[in-house]
């Protein structure tokens, strides 16, 4: 059989051209809806961008008073896509929810507390047109509106509620009209990109945490308008470099002025107050006004590169920490006005004091009083030995609080108290011996004195011992208690894991629960003695 022949054969066992099954519409366009769906999510987002979130939300007209239920939820399309991108299967959606821009109409005369904080569409909103009309902005008000870049405050504005704009984080700036007599407490806490504030004169008053951890704030104008600057006001704004406190807080004020200032915040006028720049570590420059008279706990807490800072005549008292650790300060020369220092004021410090100075005398990095009965604080601690001037009778308290550079303290005859927290953390003393003239030691005086060792004998005229006394002093091992104390508090000696004995006097009544909690390695006479006078010695306690 010839080639011929074969195909001939073969046509005639295949069917007929019309006998073969037709492919259907549905199959022919099968791919195209393939790919239509799988385009489909990309489509509608982009097909309805501008009904999501470009457009702008237009409150009614008549509108007086703006809060959460008159601000519209996502629509129904943005809830879709919402639970699209909550599975996790399109997470790409997510930035194109919601709406960006809102428009409050003229004539609103408030926005209410939690307006924006509360609504469906805090976390999408990038502006607010805020009309000439309104004169409050209430509480929380934009909260946490995380996108927020946009915003102007009208000069309309009469009153900033507390938190009204904290955790704005994409605020950039933020200008405050006069009209507003107090910008609120925590207004902008944590704006952190926050870099520039303009206060126009007119404002009184910021308050407490007001700016406090804006981290990239850079620049601060401070009318002279402005008479109080609450606590942590500007704390942690580590990017601040300069700033200048208006003269308006020096200002003597009227006896009306001064009631109405302590009435409305609770705080003495003519005051940097407490924490106001602690932790403004990039701070190089504070320019004080005359008339200032005190200075806060912690004001200028680890300002490590403050380097310029007028100390004005009229400062008549400094607070705990007030300078700590301003290590690049020149020489402060204390006023002759300064009457009052609470401990650590200037630790790190380089400090003088005028020999003729009526109140302090300053010796071998120790300020004391005139009379060298008190030691007020140990400014500039020695790596070594210190010994403490001998007409000492009281160490106030925090007076030596992280001088961990100090190996020994000899305490002259004739102490008789040492203050709360005196020795906390003087981690490199190990010799200690307290005087028989001592009567008091106050809670946590030598608390984490880890490097203490051997035995340690309370004096026997000790009356007090206050709770928390020789916490963690993790290296003593022997420890002798006098009759004249009657009472060890919870936590006195907690911690101190390798104390091994104790001497107990007979007169010993009472001995508080947790006294000696952490003391893992009591001997069995200790323990007998102790499960005797409280079976909750070694206990965990809390302190109440």
């Amino acid at each position: 059989m010839n080639s011929k022949d074969i195909h001939q054969t073969e046509l005639a066992g295949a069917p007929a051209k019309d006998d073969m099954p037709r492919e259907s519409l549905i199959d022919r366009i099968r791919p195209f809806i393939l790919i239509f769906l799988l385009l489909l999510p990309f489509v509608l987002v982009h097909a309805f961008t501008d009904y999501m979130y470009v457009c702008r939300i237009h409150l009614p007209a008549g509108t007086k008073a703006v809060d959460q239920t008159m601000i519209p939820q996502r629509s129904r399309l943005g809830e879709y896509l919402d639970k699209l991108a909550w599975t996790g299967k399109h997470p790409w959606i997510k930035p194109y929810l919601g709406y960006r821009h809102c428009i409050i109409p003229e004539g609103a005369e408030e926005i209410l507390e939690g307006a924006f904080y509360k609504s469906g569409i805090r976390d999408d909103l990038r502006s607010v047109s805020i009309p000439s009309s309104v004169k409050k902005i209430g509480k929380t008000a934009f909260a946490y509106c995380d996108k927020l870049t946009d915003i102007v405050i009208p000069g309309s504005v009469e009153q900033i509620g507390d938190h009204a704009f904290v955790g704005c984080r994409s605020l950039r700036r933020i200008v405050i009209p006069g009209n507003v007599k107090k910008i609120g407490n925590f207004s902008f806490w944590n704006c952190t990109g926050l870099r520039e504030a303009v206060i126009l004169d007119g404002v009184k008053v910021i308050g407490q945490v007001a700016f406090s951890g804006c981290t990239a704030l850079r620049t601060v104008d401070i009318p002279d308008s402005v008479e109080w600057i609450g606590q942590k006001a500007f704390e942690s704004c580590r990017s601040l470099e300069e700033i200048r406190l208006p003269a308006g807080m020096g200002r003597q004020l009227t006896e009306e002025e001064k009631l109405r200032m302590f009435a409305e915040l609770s705080i003495p006028s003519q005051s940097v107050s407490g924490y106001m720049f602690a932790d403004c570590t990039g701070l190089k420059k504070v320019t004080l006004p005359d008339g200032i008279e005190t200075i806060g706990m912690e004001a200028f807490r680890n300002c490590v590169n403050l380097s310029e800072l007028n100390l004005p005549d009229s400062v008549t008292g400094i607070g705990f920490r007030a300078f700590f650790e301003c290590r690049s300060l020149p020489p402060i020369t204390l006023g002759k006005r300064v009457r009052g220092i609470q401990g650590n004021a200037f630790f790190g410090c380089r400090l003088t004091v005028p020999d003729d100075h009526p109140f302090f005398h300053f010796e071998d990095g120790i300020l004391y009083s005139k009379d060298g009965s008190e030691l007020i604080s140990c400014v500039s601690p020695p790596d070594g030995p210190c010994v403490v001037a001998p007409d000492v009778k009281i160490i106030q308290d925090y007076a030596f609080w992280g001088c961990d550079g100090i190996t020994e303290i000899r305490l002259p005859d004739g102490l008789e108290e040492i203050g709360m927290v005196a020795f906390l953390g003087c981690t490199g003393l190990k010799r200690l011996e307290l005087p028989d003239s001592l009567l008091i030691i106050h809670p946590w005086a030598f608390s984490g004195c880890k490097g203490l060792t051997g035995t340690l004998a309370i004096p026997p005229n000790v009356t007090l011992i206050g709770g928390g006394a020789f916490a963690n002093c993790s290296g003593l091992t022997e420890l002798t208690i006098p009759p004249s104390v009657g009472n060890i508090p919870s936590g006195t000696f907690e911690e101190c894991s390798n104390l091994k004995h104790v001497t107990f006097p007979d007169s010993l009544k009472n001995i508080q629960k947790g006294a000696f909690y952490g003391c893992k390695s009591l001997d069995r006479e200790t323990l007998e003695r102790l499960n005797a006078l409280n079976p909750n010695a070694r206990s965990q306690y809390i302190l109440e």
